[in-house]
């Protein structure tokens, strides 16, 4: 047959007297294969992209955990200082403006007032220390984290630990006080 002859080629490979013949394919079934090809390598290529947001979004995902964590550790401590400001009878007040300073709480009694600054970066704090200096506030920091050149024993600032229903700021790395017993000594100029 003429035309199946055309559709095989010869291979030249002869093995136990007999001779092999791989099939000719033809343009289109060349094209079809160059099909198949394309879209496996395209179901790769959106496995590898729904993988990237998968991964994109669990971090996302975290990210918002970590935040709403903050959040909560935030609310619980300013929960805690105005609960404490109430209990020694001092006055608090909220989201305080000063001159190139902020204070999400200034806590007073006749003879002393507080800036109470939370979780913030100690970024700028020698100014804003000194400028509440200047007002005649003392200032406390919450939450922040030490650093070489900040530490409490320059400036008021201490990291918040919170066990159970107890929170504590770290005077030292081995060291602690309770919230109360720091805001009782700041309030009473210790």
């Amino acid at each position: 047959n003429s035309e199946s002859i055309g559709d095989w080629i010869y291979n030249k490979s002869i093995t136990s007297r007999s001779v092999t013949f791989s099939k000719v394919k033809t343009p289109e079934q060349m094209q079809e294969e160059r099909l198949q090809a394309f879209k496996r390598s395209k179901e790769v290529r959106m496995q590898i992209e729904q993988d990237k947001i998968r991964k994109a979004d669990l971090k996302i995902q975290e990210s918002k955990k970590r935040e709403k964590q903050k959040r909560d550790r935030i609310s619980i401590i300013k929960e805690s200082i105005i609960s404490l400001a109430k209990f020694h009878g001092w006055h608090i007040e909220k989201n305080i403006d000063g001159h190139g300073w902020k204070a999400d709480f200034i806590v007073s009694t006749p003879n002393n007032r507080v800036a109470i600054i939370l979780n913030k970066t100690t970024r700028d704090i020698r100014e804003k220390h000194l400028s509440m200096e200047a007002d005649g506030i003392k200032d406390c920091w919450l939450g922040c984290t030490y650093s070489e050149d900040i530490s409490n024993e320059l400036f008021p600032c201490f990291d918040v630990e919170i066990e159970g229903t107890c929170i504590k700021a770290k005077l030292s790395e081995n060291q602690c006080i309770s919230l109360s017993d720091l805001l009782i000594a700041m309030m009473s100029n210790r």
